[in-house]
């Protein structure tokens, strides 16, 4: 999606993220909530009704919740850039007592700094995670009402868990105008349209069939 948004050219840094955070809640929305749809319908189960799509969607709704906000927190490139400057100071360490042509340190500043440098937030991921987590929790709400509680839970867990990360894990995060709030901001009619398009595909398999 990334890659993508950058052939588009945007003037702004704004707009790049808007862009890149709108695929990124579509594609991860089909992924989630309407690739397991479409499977229960090919593989066509009737006598199942629902209860391999609910228990998929039940494991998805975890998956999504906990596990998601606990490995931006866990961050295995974190650890990786703790491993590499614990053995270059060791190593600058060992060195500090040869001269300039005994030294095999070859790292330079430019390395140094990224090396040092904290991860960036990805505030366009953020929104991504949280409007995507909205549509699948309102789509499967007729058939799957408890996905609200697990999802509450996510949410309230990933708000607690990005408050540490902001504070311990992650660098200033890059100044973004009030466009892409804006836009999120009117993007909650489409979680309403969500809950519509499922109610209508659920209610009307479940009443006339």
């Amino acid at each position: 999606m990334k890659i993508l948004t950058e052939f588009e050219k945007q003037a702004t840094k704004t707009d790049f993220s808007l862009s890149y955070s709108v695929k990124l809640t579509l594609f991860t929305f089909l992924n989630s909530a309407l690739l397991p749809l479409f499977s229960e319908y090919i593989v066509d189960e009737t006598d199942a009704g629902y209860k391999i799509l609910i228990s998929n969607m039940v494991m998805k709704f975890l998956v999504n919740a906990f596990v998601t906000p606990i490995m931006w927190t866990i961050n295995f490139g974190f650890f990786w850039k703790k491993f590499q400057i614990f053995f270059i100071e060791r190593k600058i360490k060992n060195e500090e007592n040869l001269s300039e042509e005994e030294k095999t340190f070859d790292k330079n500043q430019k390395e140094l700094n990224e090396l040092y440098e904290l991860h960036p937030m990805n505030v366009e991921l953020k929104y991504s995670y949280i409007f995507k987590t909205l549509l699948m929790t309102m789509f499967y709400l007729p058939i799957f009402p408890f996905g609200v509680v697990i999802s509450l839970l996510g949410l309230i867990l990933s708000y607690f868990l990005e408050k540490y990360n902001v504070t311990h894990n992650y660098k200033r995060p890059e100044m973004l105008n009030a466009k892409l709030g804006k836009f999120y901001f009117n993007f909650f009619i489409c979680i309403l349209l969500s809950y519509c398009l499922g109610n209508y595909i659920f209610m009307e398999d479940i009443f006339y069939k």
